[in-house]
């Protein structure tokens, strides 16, 4: 195969023009040098007028090429290389983003669907790492039922979009929620809305917590996230004694204030 039909194959399998046609007469003229009419398009291309102009007139649409109608009759030419870049990586991030965004929704399907019940042994400690804890995180506020306590430290904000988005959810549930963030203006940025809502559920207070984060739902199980430079770890458990007592620190002054 060629140069120009491997464009032409590569291009035709992204999927991000509408038919082979386009592709066809996109590639023509990435090869050609100068000005081209429509009707030598056709003939070189050996492509009847209903195909090649639909598709010329969707490539201008698009700003990939460009139609000279000071000419008559009119001529086409391609933009520039660099718009057919920007074109192809505009759309991969677009389709990226439309996956990426998919596959939350299954995963918050699944999660919602699978929902073991927690071991009811009189001490658990699940240790668990890396990605994982996002879906912890997750699974946990789901499960919430009566109250949930979120006391963040500062590298928490990578969590943050995911625990705002959750929150509205558990205050429609009548969960109630106590927020307790670090003053530091990305937070606020992030968690204003909701402290703008004013919502009965929910109350929000500044933290002095620097290294670790902790949930505690229900006030029986924890959540206990330890930031580390080389990647967070957590520990759920169910200890009395240690829920009981992050379960205290709204109250705390050196914890929340």
């Amino acid at each position: 195969m060629d140069q120009l039909g491997q464009i032409i194959m590569n291009m035709s399998q992204t999927g991000y023009l509408g038919s082979i046609h386009e592709v066809k007469i996109l590639a023509y003229l990435i090869n050609s040098p100068t000005t081209i009419t429509g009707k030598q398009i056709c003939k070189d291309l050996n492509l009847p007028d209903s195909k090649v102009y639909p598709a010329l007139n969707k490539l201008t649409d698009l700003q990939l090429i460009t139609k000279d109608e000071t000419s008559r009759p009119n001529k086409y030419y391609l933009n520039s290389l660099q718009a057919l870049i920007e074109f192809f990586e505009n759309h991969y991030h677009d389709e990226f983003m439309k996956k990426n965004q998919l596959l939350e929704t299954i995963k918050e399907e699944v999660f919602e669907l699978w929902n073991p019940e927690e071991d009811q042994e009189p001490n658990i400690a699940h240790l668990i790492k890396g990605n994982n804890i996002r879906n912890e995180i997750l699974r946990l506020m789901k499960k919430a039922k009566h109250k949930i306590f979120l006391l963040l430290a500062e590298p928490m904000f990578q969590y943050t979009e995911l625990i705002k988005g959750l929150i509205p959810n558990l205050l429609d549930r009548d969960v109630k929620v106590d927020l307790a963030f670090p003053h530091n203006q990305d937070f606020f940025s992030n968690f204003g809305s909701l402290i703008n809502s004013k919502s009965p559920g929910l109350r929000t207070k500044v933290s002095t917590r620097s290294d670790n984060t902790y949930i505690v739902i229900d006030g029986a199980l924890m959540l206990h996230i330890t930031h580390r430079g080389i990647g967070d770890i957590a520990i759920l458990s169910n200890d009395d004694l240690l829920v009981s007592y992050i379960d205290s620190c709204w109250v705390n002054t050196e914890c929340c204030n």
